[in-house]
C-alpha cells in the first residue's frame, strides 16, 4: 500500500512529492539529552557498563537504557 502511494506521489508531484511524507513510524521514547547519555554509556564499552565481557548484546542496550532513563 505504502509504495503505491508512494509511486502515485512521485507521479504527481516527483521528487517533491516524496519528500512531504514527514516523520514516519513511532515517536522516539529517549529525549536527545537521554539519548546522549545512552550514546556516551555505549561508546565507552560493556565492561565500563559493569558487564564481563566486552559484547553488547540486545539485553545489556536495554538494561543500560533503564539504568540510564529509567525507562
Amino acid at each position: 500500500m505504502s509504495a503505491s502511494r508512494w509511486y502515485h506521489a512521485w507521479q504527481a508531484e516527483r521528487r517533491e512529492g516524496l519528500t512531504t511524507a514527514g516523520r514516519l513510524g513511532r515517536k522516539p521514547r529517549l529525549e536527545p539529552p537521554q539519548l546522549a547519555r545512552v550514546d556516551t554509556a555505549l561508546r565507552r564499552g560493556a565492561p565500563a557498563a559493569g558487564f564481563p565481557t566486552d559484547v553488547w548484546t540486545v539485553p545489556r542496550v536495554g538494561q543500560v537504557i533503564t539504568r540510564l532513563t529509567g525507562e
